[in-house]
């Protein structure tokens, strides 16, 4: 009797086993067109491997939603498991205790694979929150037909902008979004501007900040078109209104087929003596503080960031892999504009992810709009930005 229920005992256990559910994974992003197809084919490649014991259920969000969902799912346990998004807001949500470390998780063999820049994106108060998927920064893009070398400096870029009357031949020289702040970061970077201090108090009233202002005033007196958004940039660019454009890889995948287009670190400025030097912004993949399967979500956090599934995302997309290895898998076919952005990774300063960001963007982006349409000087527009900062953060 006894080996009977035994036998019936382990019968059980076996068929338990066999037919235990794999553990549901659930992952928000924001990708679109190829590259959310092409995210996708990676989960299916996933679950090729890993399917029998862990199940992605990928919900794409929209890009412009996604924050506020994070912040407000998962404080109230209805968001993801793991989800993908820039640095900008990791140091607040850090703080609010809605993210998870992924440090006893990390191998050498694994860090190292990565450009050290990507990786630091995610690192906050001496714990390691993310691992890099993609890294964006703007480039300048130009149209080799127009302009068959890309200028090193921006006065020699100036200097075609002078030559050329935009009224009379319905041509400007360069665009980009300038009344974007995301955008005029790297002008104030090339000055050696801060945000914050030491103190992390603000300290966007300074030299570096005006001079920055200075820089753009100039730039629009001489033919720099206004252009707010992506859209129009890229209606001057496929017209070939324009022979460069200052845009990130996001730009590529809507550029004319029949278009030469080259891709190059942004060039020198002149009035610093020092490259612009744009924002990166990383990709990363994190963890959510609801995750209750940590072991589980990690394994697709090192599969997505891993060089089998950045190789994928090098072959179908424009994306630029912060995944060193991933550019010499076999298979692989580096495209000439994707190397353009890589030499720009090398000039880009990243984006801060301390969670005083939050209180930087409204303030930041109301003066510079004051500014260039001349509603306010410089000077007192940074102090009134600086002020309404740190109203801000004591309100924090």
């Amino acid at each position: 009797m006894l080996r009977f229920i035994a036998a019936l005992f382990v019968s059980w256990l076996l068929t338990s086993i066999a037919t235990a559910s794999p553990t549901p994974i659930t992952v928000w992003y924001f990708f679109q067109q190829t590259e959310k197809d092409t995210f996708l084919d990676i989960v299916d490649d996933f679950h090729k491997q890993h399917g029998e014991t862990i199940q992605i259920k990928p919900r794409f969000i929209i890009f412009d939603a996604f924050s506020d969902k994070i912040s407000a799912a998962i404080p109230r346990k209805r968001g993801p498991d793991l989800f993908i998004y820039p640095q900008d807001r990791l140091g607040g949500w850090v703080e609010q205790g809605l993210l998870l470390p992924i440090d006893n998780n990390l191998t050498p063999a694994l860090t190292e694979q990565f450009y050290p820049k990507t990786l630091q994106s995610t690192y906050y108060k001496g714990n390691q929150y993310g691992l890099p998927v993609t890294f964006n920064s703007p480039a300048m893009i130009y149209n080799k037909r127009m302009m068959p070398e890309p200028p090193s400096t921006t006065q020699k870029l100036l200097s075609l902008a002078e030559s050329t009357d935009p009224l009379e031949e319905n041509h400007f020289t360069f665009a980009y979004r300038y009344a974007d702040v995301y955008f005029h970061a790297m002008i104030f970077n090339a000055f050696g501007g801060e945000i914050f201090n030491q103190q992390m108090q603000p300290s966007i009233n300074s030299q570096a900040f005006r001079r920055s202002f200075d820089v753009i005033k100039n730039w629009t007196t001489l033919g720099l078109p206004p252009t707010n958004s992506e859209a129009s940039v890229l209606e001057l660019f496929n017209t070939q209104q324009v022979s460069v454009v200052f845009e990130g890889p996001w730009f590529l995948r809507n550029i004319a087929a029949n278009m030469d287009v080259g891709v190059a670190p942004l060039p020198v400025l002149s009035e610093a003596n020092a490259r612009l030097s744009p924002w990166a912004t990383v990709d990363s993949i994190l963890m959510s503080h609801q995750c209750k399967a940590p072991q589980a979500a990690f394994t697709f956090m090192s599969y997505l960031s891993g060089k089998e599934a950045q190789a994928t995302l090098l072959n179908q997309t424009y994306i630029v892999s912060p995944n060193k290895m991933a550019y010499s898998m076999p298979g692989v076919t580096v495209k000439p504009q994707t190397q353009g952005f890589q030499e720009q990774l090398a000039y880009a300063s990243l984006m801060p992810n301390n969670a005083e960001m939050t209180a930087f963007w409204g303030p930041a982006t109301t003066a510079l709009s004051r500014i260039l349409d001349n509603k306010e000087p410089a000077e007192s527009a940074l102090e009134r930005a600086n002020a309404a900062i740190a109203q801000k953060l004591q309100a924090q």
